[in-house]
C-alpha cells in the first residue's frame, strides 16, 4: 500500500476521522424492505418525515418524537446505520438502510463537526486497513478462480466402500470403556 494511496484516502473520508463529531437524526423504522421503499417514494414526493413516523415507525419510542433520535456520535448506533448518518448532509434523508432491527429511513436534523485528526496519527492504522481489505480481496478473487477452474467430483463407489468398512458400533460408550478396562 502506497502513501499516496492512504494520504488520497484519508483525504477523501475526513470526516471518518473525526473525532467528537455528532448526529443528529431521525428515522424511520419498518419490518420489510417493500415498506421501506414505499415510505421512501413517499419522501420524495413532498411527504411530511415527522408526520410518517409517527405514524408508520416500529420504534415507538422516537416514533413518539416524529423519529427524532437526538445526538450521537460514532459507536453508539449499529455500524450500518451509523455509517449512513454520518456520511449524510444536514437535510438529507437516505434510501432504506438494513439494519438487524429492520429497514431504516434516515433524516440528518444537524451536524456537529468534531475535530479531524492529523494524517500522521491516523496513517499506519489506515494503512493497515487497507492493506488487510486488499488482502481480503485479493483472497476472495483466487478462491473464486479456484471454485470456477475446478469442479469436485464425488466417486461414489469409493464413498460406499469407505461407509461399509467403517464399524457400525451398537454398544453405549459406557460398556465399551468399562470392557476396554478389564
Amino acid at each position: 500500500m502506497s502513501d499516496k494511496e492512504v494520504k488520497d484516502y484519508y483525504d477523501a473520508h475526513k470526516s471518518e476521522f473525526a473525532a467528537n463529531g455528532k448526529v443528529r437524526a431521525s428515522h424511520i423504522l419498518v419490518k420489510t424492505e417493500d415498506e421501506a421503499n414505499k415510505i421512501y417514494d413517499q419522501l420524495r414526493k413532498g411527504g411530511d418525515f415527522a408526520k410518517i413516523a409517527r405514524e408508520k415507525s416500529i420504534d415507538t419510542a422516537s416514533a413518539k418524537n416524529g423519529g427524532d433520535l437526538g445526538f450521537f456520535s460514532r459507536g453508539q448506533m449499529v455500524p450500518e446505520f451509523e455509517k449512513v448518518a454520518f456520511t449524510l448532509k444536514k437535510g438529507e434523508v437516505s434510501r432504506p438502510v438494513k439494519t438487524p432491527y429492520g429497514y431504516h429511513i434516515i433524516k440528518v436534523t444537524d451536524k456537529q463537526e468534531g475535530t479531524v485528526m492529523d494524517f500522521d496519527k491516523v496513517k499506519d492504522i489506515l494503512t493497515q486497513k487497507m492493506t488487510a481489505e486488499k488482502q481480503k480481496e485479493l483472497f476472495d478473487s483466487y478462491i473464486n478462480t479456484l471454485k470456477n477452474s475446478y469442479k469436485p467430483e464425488i466417486n461414489k463407489a469409493v464413498l460406499a466402500k469407505m461407509e461399509s468398512a467403517t464399524p457400525q458400533s451398537t454398544e453405549p460408550t459406557e460398556k465399551k470403556e468399562e470392557a476396554e478396562k478389564k
